[in-house]
């Protein structure tokens, strides 16, 4: 057996077949550490108006395997027709405890905002979870979007072994 340049083993002709039991481990335990892609569904969603009240944005339920890395992706478009600038943060939340705000400016009235983030996550415990993209208008910890409309798009993917 031998290692490409970056590590990964692979068989080689010198390779006996009363060897190939653990080759073939080797081979498929470095497969196992790399990232797997998109994992869920990308969840679309739309909310205007939210007042003061808390919104779930977008919902996604997956199984977590434990030893590995999974990021969070949005997309986040909103349009502020407020007479003020419009501002707050997304709120990423692993059932009802909080994973990650990611905090963004103010928006000019009559502007809009495109945004796209990501949020890598380790150590989550193995299991099924439920993960929520929550706002609300003039809440810290969420989007605030009070007259304004936003849209978007929620993911989660596999990014590997840690």
């Amino acid at each position: 057996m031998a290692n490409t340049s970056l590590g990964t083993p692979y068989v080689t002709s010198s390779d006996y077949v009363t060897n190939y039991p653990t080759t073939s481990l080797a081979l498929a335990n470095a497969i196992d550490t790399l990232p797997r892609g998109l994992v869920a569904n990308p969840q679309t969603f739309s909310a205007t108006n939210a007042g003061t009240t808390q919104v779930t944005l977008a919902t996604i339920t997956f199984t977590i395997v434990s030893g590995r890395r999974y990021r969070f992706g949005w997309l986040c478009d909103m349009a502020n027709t407020a007479a003020s600038a419009q501002g707050g943060a997304l709120a990423v939340y692993d059932g009802a405890s909080l994973i990650k705000t990611v905090v963004f400016a103010g928006i000019p009235a009559g502007y809009n905002h495109n945004g796209n983030g990501q949020l890598v996550v380790t150590g989550l415990s193995a299991g099924s979870h439920t993960f929520y993209l929550k706002g609300s208008a003039g809440a810290s910890n969420y989007i605030s979007f009070g007259t304004a409309t936003v849209g978007g798009q929620f993911w989660l993917e596999d990014v590997g072994a840690y």
